[in-house]
């Protein structure tokens, strides 16, 4: 079923902000989308009536199973454009999310099987989000941590990264933040404060809240992957 472009770009913020499982405050979501609060509650009660979100006044709005798979398809949908553009038209990483905002409204599912083939069935966006899901395309995966988690002297590689800041993922790619990247946590100041760690063989050092926005794949630091950098 199809959906308007107003619709799925509800669906999909609602996605992002965790609403497959939690209910969303409606002024977040009004923040994250820049409206007004009587548009939010207005586009959320139209959302209700199709059964794509459930609203819980003074809680929020969460996705139902159908809005949780009409999200599910535009962030595919989404997600392989910026791979298309990315690696086939050579854009930079920090360009190819807001062009693929224009694609994915108007992307059918048989487009986006054609568009996955071409690219030889890609798992992930440049970014490092998942492209072929089972569940919530907005879900971190069970062996996703924030790097703030980490403890010191803790390896890891990088999953993903915040994708919607072209200027944030311009300053990863001048620390070598990309997903797939090994690091190590040298030092955790406290109180919140900045984390430094090894990236690679050079020094950085990140502040606590870009460490709680960046995913890395934690596992045993035993494991052959995580031989040091």
């Amino acid at each position: 079923m199809s959906h308007s472009e107003a619709t799925e770009e509800y669906l999909k913020t609602i996605c992002k902000l965790g609403g497959a499982h939690d209910p969303v405050a409606m002024s977040i979501l009004a923040s994250r989308l820049d409206v007004s609060s009587v548009s939010v509650h207005e586009m959320v009660r139209k959302l209700d009536e199709q059964e794509l979100v459930t609203y819980q006044p003074y809680k929020g709005v969460t996705l139902t199973s159908a809005g949780i798979e009409a999200a599910n398809r535009v962030l595919r949908g989404h997600r392989l454009w910026e791979r298309f553009l990315h690696d086939s038209l050579g854009l930079p990483w920090t360009q190819v999310h807001e062009e693929a905002n224009r694609l994915e409204h108007v992307t059918s599912p048989a487009v986006a099987d054609r568009l996955a083939e071409f690219l030889d069935n890609p798992t992930s966006c440049p970014h490092g989000h998942p492209i072929e899901i089972s569940g919530c395309a907005c879900d971190p995966g069970d062996d996703a941590w924030p790097l703030s988690d980490l403890d010191i002297d803790e390896k890891s590689i990088i999953l993903n990264v915040p994708e919607d800041d072209n200027e944030l993922l311009t300053y990863l790619d001048t620390l070598g933040l990309r997903p797939g990247v090994r690091i190590t946590v040298l030092h955790i100041a406290p109180a919140d404060g900045p984390v430094t760690i090894d990236v690679q063989g050079e020094r950085k050092v990140i502040g606590h809240k870009l460490a709680t926005q960046i995913m890395v794949h934690k596992r045993k630091t035993d494991s052959p992957e995580y031989v040091a950098a």
